[in-house]
């Protein structure tokens, strides 16, 4: 937890507190308290809630992670003078934090500059991840994109697509070109090789991210920096080469502690409910009959 001035909705009388995983303008979860108080006064009143330059930017218009998956939570909807816990992201990551279909659950706001959707919370959980398309560069990304792109900078690593993610239950896009930002996507939207994935979860009986690369599925995904809260069930899934057997799947969780390394094997399920209802979340289910992977997600 860390503190910071005010920075967007204008002065505050207290302070408040964001959550700041990696970096407190990336795409993980920003957390605006309960119980924050606002100076609306020396704005001219909350109408400035409904000016442009409430909401300017977030980040690089080009990147995947700052336009698709950026994302703040306000606490008790204060902040936003909706009056319920609130999440806002932008309106151009199309459904992927369209948190409900139906009416008055969530509100478009086309007047910033920087358009965003501010959906009720209810019961939806947030949940950010690192995933890297090993190995590994350092400690950060995939070293595959130098690979590709060779001497990629770091722009160009945030700009250049991976692939995509959609929500269970939808049609989704399997297109290579189905958005690129800062262009408004459908039912799914695109992530670069910038391996920061956020959004909007809450698989425990319904539901579950679909991950897709545009180069094909990697040999060695790894999820890395997970968080999202505990015992949390976050159902994910990909498609594998058509025929994979069982016997070539291996998921595992793994972890260094004091120096040294432990590894846990997740075990193999016979469908997706049961993968749901693992107690621990360490179970997985191969599907041969579409060569789809799934998986939960553990911190």
């Amino acid at each position: 937890m860390g503190e910071r001035g005010g920075r967007r909705g204008g002065r505050y009388r207290h302070r408040r507190h964001v959550h700041d995983p990696v970096n407190g303008f990336g795409p993980e979860i920003q957390l605006i308290s309960a119980g924050t108080s606002y100076d609306w006064d020396t704005l001219g009143g909350t109408d400035f809630l409904n000016q442009s330059i409430f909401y300017g930017s977030d980040g690089s218009g080009d990147y995947h992670s700052m336009q698709y998956m950026s994302s703040w939570e306000d606490g008790d909807g204060s902040m936003t003078a909706r009056g319920v816990p609130t999440v806002i992201a932008p309106l151009n990551s199309g459904s992927w934090w369209q948190l409900d279909l139906r009416p008055g659950v969530c509100d478009r706001r086309d007047v910033w500059k920087f358009k965003q959707w501010l959906c009720d919370k209810g019961t939806r959980l947030l949940a950010s991840m690192f995933t890297v398309v090993m190995p590994q560069k350092g400690t950060q990304g995939s070293a595959v994109i130098q690979t590709l792109i060779p001497g990629a900078s770091q722009t160009v690593v945030r700009s250049t697509r991976m692939g995509s993610m959609t929500h269970f239950g939808l049609t989704g896009n399997g297109s290579l070109d189905a958005c690129h930002p800062p262009a408004p996507c459908g039912e799914t939207a695109s992530r670069s090789w910038d391996p920061d994935l956020t959004g909007p979860f809450n698989h425990a009986t319904v539901g579950g991210w679909y991950i897709s690369f545009d180069l094909g599925t990697p040999q060695h995904l790894s999820l890395q920096r997970v968080q999202l809260p505990e015992y949390a069930v976050m159902l994910q899934a990909m498609s594998l080469p058509p025929g994979t057997n069982a016997s070539s799947v291996h998921v595992y969780a793994e972890t260094y502690k004091y120096q040294t390394y432990y590894r846990h094997d997740y075990a193999l399920a016979d469908s997706v409910a049961a993968v749901r209802a693992a107690p621990k979340g360490d179970a997985y289910f191969l599907d041969v009959t579409s060569d789809t992977l799934y998986y939960r997600v553990i911190r």
